[in-house]
Order: structure tokens, then C-alpha cells, then sequence
């Protein structure tokens, strides 16, 4: 199917995918896409292997473990608690430091698969002890809940049953997409889980609701609807370029449902229930092999390009951010003040020396490095980003671990004799509101500013600032490219098929509507820089913005590849004009 819907880098990105699933290693592959020039979740059709990849790892380590604890007499409770509460708190800990890495990575997730280990070896070898327990906590809550003594023996499992459906209930209202995750907030839903199952059938709801034959059913095809669902209702997305209708949404997912009927009627019980398995296992390992080895050469072609148009092709390749290859270095040699720091948009070099012009900020930072290593090659220069922190930001980002590297870059930036020049660009709207959502066709509508956030982020970019002039550093300021709402796929004709989506007649928006869209942004901004005049500014909508409209393209090549990121070619004309206007002639 991706062969005719999918464009050359989006087919080769599934064929990535296909190979990772293969092999069980969807969550590692998907880890290392992460960051803010990663496609958007809804247009990766096997994103949802991600939690397979966690099962399949956690199901070849938990058996050798068992191997080792029988081998060695341990005790095999203690080493499973231990090692999920170890997990646990790796999780904990991580989740603030980078909450990509704690969401794919296994040994931050094994601790909820391990809670139902430990029920089920307790269930198995502590099956009198707990029921003694169970009998005695039983006719204590008969007592206090109906002040007399009763026969019902059931008492205790409703109790841990509806708490169990409590959890579960409250993690749907509570838990959202912009939280971070696991983190803290996934014992809701995996002690939720483990109280359900430790109930018992006695419990009301277990023996009422959950046994009744239409959850059965859906419980007996709850695999293959897992498998089914996300690809249908992710090249829904794809083919309609973020803006899915609801009607198109509810067809996808009754798709899945009767897609995993069928897979559970004719696939998965003759696989199941049938003879000859050593066959099947031998069958099954060759197709896996087959399937494996097929989405790797993909990905190795880059997604069959010559499948598309010439002028799609060059579409494609230059909305895809990373189009040309630079050589960078580490900071690690260079600059060991920051050698104990990990930075998610990284710490890097255009040469293998000390730098002379620094560049601090996010991702919006990030879309000018291959531009600015290739127009200011003759230049040592030095990129440092952090999404969500750098170059400042409001208190409610600057604070734990952004702090630290706030401080530490800041420190480097104002004693190192190198660097002349330091360039401030960023997402500055969300900086300062410190917050976003992403709405259909990938636009980012950045939080209201309130009046603490706008007052917090004046503070902190002040300081730094002023702490850079007083160090005798020359000081950039670049005013960040408007964010467009729409969709940059629909200013050109290059996907093959489409639902509904119509291409725009102007790939452009209003620059009144613009401005007056961040205006309150904008205020604070003006009230920074009007306290340091030796700052110089440039504004990015100089270029981008002309005769009333702020373009996303020049009609040929687009600007963006997203409703805020630059393409390399987009970046390219705004460091052509910062060149022309003489921004680096001396620093």
C-alpha cells in the first residue's frame, strides 16, 4: 500500500520501520529518530511496535533471569522486586533529563511488565498465605462497611476491583498526549491493571463486565486489533495531510475491527490450534526473515524515488530537512567545561578548533546548522542547542537540569576568549509561553502568553544578554520565522493519492493575521531589546514576509518543512540575506 501512497523519504522511512519490527526493535529504531525534525507521530504507520519491541526484550531477558535466580537459589521475589523497583527509579529519574529516551527505552518500562510478574509468582507460590490474608482483610471490611458480620465473601475483591477500575478510569481523564511519559504518572494505569487481575473472577465487575461476551470477544481479536489499528488510522492521516475527517476516523477503526476478525478467524487459530509446528516456526522464521530483509533494502533505496516524477522528486527531497552532508566535530576536545553535559540538539563544530562564533538556541537553531557550515566554511563556529531551554526561556522551563546547562553554556560563552560573536535564535513564542499543541496538519498554536511567563522569560533573557555584552561578546538577535498553519504538503502536488485534501492556491499567510497573532510575543521582545542597543537584530520576516503575505515557498521549493522549521533550502535564503546585509563580515 505504501508503495503507491507514500512519497520517496516517507516509503523509505516505512521500510525502515518494517525492517526494525522484523527484528523486534521498533522502540530503538523509533528512539533514535526522536527530536524535532522527526516526522510527526501520525504519519509512521508501524509507530505502534514501539511497545512490541519493549514485550520481545522483556520476554528474552525474564526468562534467562529465571534461569540464573533457579541456578543460583536465590530468592526469586526479592531479585524481581529489586530489579522493578530499580527500573522504576531509573525511570523516575530520567524522565526529567530526557523523556524520549524514557519512553522507548526498555529499561525504563520493564518495571510494568515485571508488575504482573510479581503477581503471578506470588499467585503461584503464595497461594495459602494470601488467602489467609484475603479471608482475615475480607471480614474486616464486612465489618466496617456493613457494621455487622455477613457470609459475603466477595467483600474484598469488588473492593480491589473497582479500585483497580478507579485507576484506570481517572488515568483516561487525567493522562494526555503533552504529559510526559511514563514517568510517575504510569503506576496509575499499570496498578490500575494489576488490581483488575488480582481481584480475581469473584469481583462483581470481573465476573459482570469484563466476562461478558462482547468484551470477550473483543479480548479474543484484542491482538490483531492492536496490530490493525494504528496503520489504518496513520495512512488516513497521510492521505489527508493532517486534517482527517471524524467520519473517516470512525471507517478506519471500524476497518480494524473487521480486519481483526478475520485475522483471529483465519490466521491466528489455524497458526494456533493446528499441527505440525516445527514447520510453522520454520515457515514463520523464513516469511519474518523475507518481510526483514525487504523493508531494509527500501530503506537502503531510499524508497524507490524513481517512482515519483522529477519535479515531485525534488519536492520531496527538499522538504526533508536533512538534504546535504557536512562534517562536524564534538565539543568534547574543545570545550571540556561542557564535556559532562548532554545536549538533545547536540554541541557541535564546523571545525576541529576553538570557535570564534557561537550559535545558541532550539531547534530553531538547529535549521540553519548545514546552511551556516556551508556559507561560513572559512569560520570556526560553534552550535549549542537544547529544545525547550536554550537560548532562554520563561522560569517554567529554566529550571532543574535546563538550568544546569543554562549556567554552564552561559559561563563558557562569557570567559572563552575564542568566541567573538554569539547568535541568539529560537522558537521564542514557545520559550516564552512555554508550552504548545500540535493541531491537524502539524501546526503548532504555541499557548496564550500569561503575564508571570512574559515577566520570567524578560528576566532571564536580560541577564543573559547583558552578562554577554559586559564580557565583550557581540550579541545577534534573530527574530524567529513566522509559524504557518497549514500544511506544507498541500502547497504541491506531490502525493500520489489523496483522500480529500485540495492543494492551496497561495502557499503563503496574511502578514496582518501573523503579526497580530503574536503581537503579545512580539511586546516583550521589543522591551528586551530596547534596553541594549548595541544588540543587533535581525528579523527573519524581512525576507519571509512581503507585500502582505509571509510565504512558505517561492513558488518552486518551499520554505518549511513543517508549520515552523525551516528546509535547508529555506535556511539557505535567510543566511543569503544575513550575508548580504553584512551580519557576519565581522565578529
Amino acid at each position: 500500500f505504501g508503495w503507491y501512497v507514500l512519497l520517496a523519504n516517507e516509503f523509505q522511512q516505512l521500510g525502515k520501520h518494517i525492517a526494525a519490527g522484523a527484528g523486534f526493535v521498533s522502540n530503538l529504531v523509533l528512539w533514535g529518530e526522536a527530536g524535532y525534525f522527526d516526522t510527526s507521530a501520525e504519519t509512521k504507520p508501524l509507530l505502534h511496535l514501539w511497545s512490541l519491541g519493549i514485550e520481545e526484550q522483556f520476554y528474552i531477558f525474564w526468562p534467562l533471569l529465571l534461569w540464573f535466580v533457579w541456578k543460583r537459589k536465590y530468592r526469586p521475589l526479592r531479585i524481581i522486586i529489586f530489579i522493578a523497583i530499580a527500573s522504576f527509579c531509573l525511570n523516575l529519574y530520567e524522565i526529567n533529563k530526557d523523556s524520549v529516551a524514557t519512553f522507548y527505552s526498555p529499561l525504563t518500562r520493564f518495571w510494568e511488565l515485571l508488575g504482573g510478574s510479581i503477581l503471578a509468582w506470588i499467585s503461584l507460590y503464595k497461594s495459602k498465605e494470601i488467602a489467609k490474608t484475603r479471608a482475615k482483610l475480607n471480614e474486616l471490611f464486612r465489618v466496617i462497611l456493613f457494621r455487622r458480620l455477613s457470609d459475603d465473601s466477595k467483600v474484598l475483591a469488588n473492593i480491589i476491583s473497582f479500585t483497580g477500575l478507579l485507576l484506570l478510569v481517572y488515568g483516561f481523564w487525567r493522562l494526555h498526549k503533552t504529559m510526559t511519559f511514563p514517568g510517575k504518572w504510569a503506576v496509575v494505569p499499570v496498578l490500575g491493571a494489576v488490581l483488575i487481575i488480582a481481584a480475581g473472577p469473584d469481583a462483581w465487575f470481573n465476573r459482570k463486565v469484563l466476562s461478558h461476551k462482547v468484551l470477550v470477544w473483543i479480548g479474543l481479536i484484542s491482538f490483531p486489533l492492536y496490530l490493525w489499528h494504528w496503520p489504518l488510522i496513520s495512512f488516513a492521516q497521510i492521505l489527508d495531510d493532517g486534517h482527517t475527517s471524524e467520519l473517516t476516523r470512525v471507517c478506519a477503526i471500524a476497518a480494524a475491527f473487521l480486519l481483526a476478525w478475520l485475522t483471529y478467524r483465519f490466521i491466528e487459530r489455524p497458526l494456533r490450534f493446528s499441527g505440525h509446528n516445527n514447520i510453522k516456526v520454520i515457515f514463520l522464521m523464513v516469511l519474518m526473515a523475507i518481510v526483514g530483509v525487504v523493508g531494509f533494502y527500501t530503506y537502503h533505496e531510499k524508497g524507490f524515488i524513481l517512482r515519483a516524477n522529477e519535479s515531485n522528486n525534488a519536492v520531496t527531497g527538499k522538504i526533508a530537512v536533512q538534504s546535504t552532508e557536512i562534517i562536524e566535530y564534538e565539543c568534547g576536545k574543545q570545550i571540556p567545561e561542557l564535556q559532562s553535559y548532554q545536549f538533545i540538539g547536540g554541541c557541535k563544530l564546523s571545525k576541529n578548533a576553538p570557535p570564534e562564533i557561537a550559535f545558541v538556541g532550539d531547534s530553531h537553531t538547529m535549521h540553519y546548522k548545514k546552511s551556516l557550515w556551508n556559507k561560513l566554511s572559512d569560520e570556526s563556529l560553534l552550535m549549542i542547542a537544547q529544545p525547550a531551554c536554550f537560548p532562554v526561556s520563561s522560569d517554567r522551563f529554566l529550571k532543574g537540569e535546563c538550568k544546569r546547562k543554562y549556567d554552564a553554556v552561559n559561563e563558557y560563552l562569557q570567559n572563552s576568549p575564542s568566541i567573538k560573536t554569539v547568535v541568539l535564535s529560537g522558537f521564542w513564542n514557545y520559550l516564552m509561553a512555554s508550552g504548545s499543541e500540535e493541531n491537524d496538519g502539524g501546526w503548532v498554536q504555541v499557548d496564550p502568553l500569561t503575564e508571570e511567563a512574559g515577566k520570567s522569560f524578560k528576566k532571564n533573557a536580560i541577564s543573559m544578554i547583558s552578562g554577554l555584552l559586559k564580557s565583550k561578546k557581540r550579541v545577534i538577535f534573530i527574530r524567529d520565522n513566522p509559524n504557518i498553519d497549514f500544511n506544507i504538503k498541500n502547497c504541491f502536488n506531490s502525493r500520489p493519492f489523496r483522500i480529500s485534501s485540495t492543494l492551496r492556491k497561495e502557499c503563503s499567510i496574511s502578514s496582518q493575521d501573523f503579526r497580530e497573532r503574536v503581537a503579545a510575543y512580539d511586546a516583550v521582545i521589543d522591551e528586551i531589546l530596547s534596553d541594549f542597543p548595541s544588540v543587533e537584530v535581525y528579523d527573519t520576516r524581512s525576507f519571509f514576509c512581503k507585500d502582505g503575505r509571509c510565504n512558505a515557498s517561492d513558488g518552486q521549493l518551499p520554505y518549511y518543512t513543517d508549520s515552523n522549521h525551516l528546509t535547508t533550502y529555506g535556511a539557505d535564503k535567510v543566511v543569503d540575506d544575513m550575508l548580504k546585509k553584512g551580519y557576519f563580515d565581522r565578529h
